[in-house]
């Protein structure tokens, strides 16, 4: 599902659809992730929390990124709060480290 809200689409999407859309595009292990990197953690931080290599966290910012059409982690954190992601942790508060 493309997430892409484009000026120029004929039918643009309610924030409802969109925010819906966000949900079902994004799995649960790139919604998780996107949540860490917008508190600010690095991704070695992020693999040593959810127990996953490094490289496989920056696939999984990858591909936040093709499914939301930006290029970086700030462009990434401002889509998503567009839409009304919530960025709350979701983690035991004993797994995750301060942010830096």
């Amino acid at each position: 599902m493309n997430l892409r809200l484009s000026r120029n689409r004929p039918h643009a999407q309610t924030r409802d659809e969109f925010d819906n859309s966000l949900d079902m595009s994004l799995s649960p292990r790139e919604q998780e992730i996107a949540r860490l990197v917008a508190i600010g953690y690095p991704n070695k931080t992020i693999a040593g929390i959810l127990d996953i290599s490094p490289w496989t966290v920056a696939t999984h910012v990858r591909r936040i990124f093709n499914k939301l059409n930006v290029h970086g982690r700030p462009a990434m954190i401002a889509e998503l709060a567009r839409a009304g992601f919530r960025f709350e942790r979701r983690l035991r508060p004993s797994r995750l480290p301060p942010a830096s």
